[in-house]
């Protein structure tokens, strides 16, 4: 019934306003385009923090090997890598630093090695691509099911998720170049051979969304239809309901059924690196969740991202709030759910 559900809605739903909170608060932030740059930044103590963070972690994964490296080079790849080498040429990486904004107001400085995918070639480097961010408008629907059925709402994160799945193809890139004398920090031109999917190669997110599909697959749970990136499994004996929203690295999961889903976080605990369990969900890619038990109600916001724009587009602060209304067509959605409801 809950995915019959699902496929009706996706079907009658194309837009979903919400009523938009406008926040004075302004955070000036530029994202910084070079470690060099980053350093020298009035929050470079920051940046350098997360850059060694982020080496630390792709070191401790065994990321790459350096091509120079003949004794980790055979135990990884075999005595056959020779030829390649001179023959593939290597992919070029950069840093990517961005800033994130927490529930509770605080910063998040981010450091990212990235891979230039621009620079694959499609049936050498490649063979497929796909992208494992659930719809929004599935999003909202599965808060709205899970506000009227009193469903428990609970999150869980993978750290550097595409890191989870080995790369499918024989790949070599070249290190970013770092010279900053000033810290003492060199980094020398360094080519590699990738032994697992970094983020920026154009099927990290295919090879990412093939494991956890295994794993879901394995437990039982049926990908939805109309949307791949929604899988859900249901008891028709008990009529318990656990539903997995993914998001690239960020699971939702929504039900009735507290043990089937602590059930699958352990199996996944169990083949996945770095996993950390959110507990009830607050805020879910962006959108802020506030919740309502008692009158059944959830409320959505996106007052982060409203600020970002406001400060990319240099808007003033000066503003006044709005109230948006939800288009009537939703309206009697919503009441044609809860006629549904037979329990």
């Amino acid at each position: 019934m809950v995915q019959d559900l699902m496929g009706s809605l996706m079907m009658k739903i194309e837009i979903l306003t919400l009523n938009f909170q406008w926040s004075a608060k302004m955070i000036h932030l530029i994202p910084q385009k070079s470690f060099p740059e980053a350093l020298a930044s009035p929050e470079g103590i920051h940046w350098k923090v997360a850059w060694e963070t982020e080496m630390e972690r792709l070191g401790r994964r065994i990321s790459w090997v350096d091509i120079t490296d003949e004794a980790e080079m055979t135990k990884h790849f075999g005595l056959d890598y020779a030829h390649s080498i001179h023959t593939k040429k290597p992919i070029k990486s950069k840093y990517a630093f961005r800033v994130t904004v927490n529930i509770d107001g605080t910063l998040k400085y981010r450091c990212r090695l990235v891979g230039c995918g621009n620079s694959q070639i499609f049936g050498q480097d490649y063979d497929e691509t796909f992208a494992p961010t659930a719809k929004y408008r599935s999003l909202c629907i599965l808060l709205h099911l899970a506000a009227v059925f009193d469903w428990e709402i609970s999150g869980l994160d993978v750290e550097q998720a595409f890191l989870e799945s080995n790369i499918d193809k024989e790949i070599y890139m070249n290190l970013p170049i770092i010279d900053v004398y000033e810290d003492s920090i060199t980094h020398n031109p360094v080519t590699t051979r990738l032994r697992l999917s970094i983020y920026g190669l154009k099927q990290a997110g295919e090879l990412w969304y093939d494991k956890i599909y295994k794993i879901f697959k394995a437990e039982g749970y049926t990908r939805l239809i109309h949307d791949q990136c929604i899988f859900i499994k249901r008891d028709v004996e008990t009529g318990a309901v656990t539903i997995i929203c993914i998001y690239v690295d960020d699971h939702l999961f929504i039900g009735n059924n507290s043990s089937e889903t602590e059930a699958t976080i352990k199996h996944f605990r169990a083949q996945v690196t770095n996993l950390t369990v959110m507990g009830e969900v607050k805020r879910y890619i962006g959108v802020d969740i506030k919740r309502n038990r008692v009158a059944h109600t959830i409320s959505v916001s996106q007052q982060p991202y409203i600020e970002k724009v406001m400060r990319s587009n240099e808007i003033s602060q000066d503003l006044h709030s709005e109230n948006v209304p939800i288009p009537m067509s939703l309206c009697e959605i919503g009441r044609w759910i809860s006629s549904t409801n037979t329990s």
